[in-house]
């Protein structure tokens, strides 16, 4: 659907048509690429590559098997600093964008990870984990962004509670399993359009904020890590899919024009002012991953993990207005499932510290019919490196992360909307054991 939809004429019929055609330029509130893997110090210096080793407590989200060969107890908090510098976008033929350019604002989220790993007896091991596997922040810059109809301002934060359970079968095998509680809330903030005809342009006629509540949805995890023997390992872990139902509000504010008239009867046709009820839902991808490390001379160890994430469960997204149907609207999204390869290597060093270096790839999910500025995706390159240490009471993890999202052009975008995104990020994390 194109950008010419418009409220035509000055009949009460004519307008609510053309508001509704524009809210289905709404794309939904998340996007390829929204899960956050970075989960702990210690192996995000490793770009992730830790299904294998799974040897402290942030094994209970990159393999909760590992769990099993943990017979301490210990706690472990940190932080992940994820930053983008900007987004950039230039418009391309055919379609609103055409000739534009563009730049999103700075992002900057800080998610929490929290372990707690209790021994039961010489078999078994209780794990608890607090982090925030999925998330997504975007917004874009200047009132006359051209992709204002479709987001201005995409918000999704979610939080994990993980209680975890794991059996050591073995002096080689552990086996873990493990609830997952997810929590979460959306937010989208977008501008509406209407074809002025006193100017013969398309205008802001309002602005809509689309808010879900604050819901959970549960899911599972399993786990498999085994040590044949000192020189390598392997590891194989399964996260379920999550689906979240959304109750929220949907609230409408106007935009004046320089046309009463016109001004007059968007007044008249949308209900501005209240909070109108709406629903929707987000079916969170299930992820399985293969690890395998070795431990060679020199007290190098090296790991390489492929992981596999369902993004296609994602086939479209519904916005539901309760009690007003003719604003509702399903949009399709056609995702598709998309590998991810990860290779870490580290060196241990005096008195308990660790270099640690890594490279990972991942494929973007997000076909090019659906790539927009909610959240504008491409294949992920990066490169890492961390350092671990002891203290006299504690093991400090930092690492570093640089991640290149390749430049990507879409002209055949489903709302018309084409052009080449190209982004940036660089990670920060630090992680204290005790």
């Amino acid at each position: 659907m194109g950008r010419r939809a418009m409220l035509s004429g000055f009949n009460t019929h004519r307008a609510m048509s053309g508001v509704v055609l524009s809210l289905l330029w709404a794309a939904p509130v998340h996007g390829a690429g929204f899960g956050i893997f970075q989960q702990g110090a210690k192996a995000m210096g490793m770009a992730g590559a830790f299904t294998a080793q799974a040897d402290d407590p942030s094994a209970m989200f990159h393999n909760v098997g590992g769990l099993a060969h943990q017979k301490k107890r210990a706690f472990q908090l940190g932080v992940t600093f994820i930053t983008v510098s900007s987004s950039d976008f230039v418009g391309a033929a055919p379609g609103a964008a055409a000739g534009t350019r563009a730049e999103s604002e700075s992002l900057f989220k800080v998610p929490p990870h929290f372990y707690w790993v209790e021994p039961l007896g010489e078999r078994w091991t209780f794990g608890l984990a607090v982090n925030s596997p999925f998330g997504l922040t975007s917004e874009w810059r200047g009132d006359e962004f051209a992709g204002r109809f479709l987001s201005r301002k995409a918000s999704l934060e979610t939080v994990d509670f993980n209680p975890n359970l794991a059996w050591k079968a073995s002096d080689q095998l552990g086996v873990g399993f493990g609830l997952i509680a997810r929590f979460s809330e959306v937010e989208l903030i977008r501008n509406i359009p209407s074809f002025d005809p006193a100017s013969g342009q398309v205008v802001d006629v309002a602005e809509i904020t689309m808010t879900g509540d604050f819901e959970s949805g549960y899911g599972y995890q399993v786990g498999l890590s085994s040590h044949p023997n000192n020189s390598w390992s392997w590891g194989l872990s399964y996260r379920s899919k999550i689906e979240i139902d959304y109750g929220g509000d949907g609230r409408f504010r106007q935009i004046p024009t320089s046309n009463p008239a016109l001004d007059a009867l968007i007044a008249a046709t949308i209900p501005f002012g209240q909070d109108l009820p709406i629903t929707t839902a987000i079916e969170f991808p299930d992820m399985a991953s293969l690890g395998i490390a070795v431990r060679t001379s020199g007290q190098w160890l090296v790991e390489l993990d492929l992981n596999w994430t369902g993004w296609s469960s994602l086939e479209a997204y519904e916005i539901d207005f309760t009690g007003l149907p003719v604003f509702s609207t399903v949009l399709p999204q056609s995702w598709e499932d998309a590998y991810n390869y990860r290779l870490g290597m580290s060196r241990a060093g005096a008195r308990g510290s660790e270099w640690r270096f890594g490279v990972s790839f991942d494929e973007t999910p997000q076909p090019l019919t659906t790539l927009d500025p909610i959240l504008p995706d491409g294949d992920q390159s990066a490169v890492t490196v961390g350092y671990g240490f002891r203290s006299r009471s504690a093991m400090v993890d930092l690492a570093l992360m640089y991640v290149e999202i390749g430049k990507r052009t879409t002209r055949v975008n489903i709302n018309d909307y084409n052009g080449t995104y190209e982004s940036t990020g660089l990670l920060f994390a630090s992680t204290v054991s005790w």
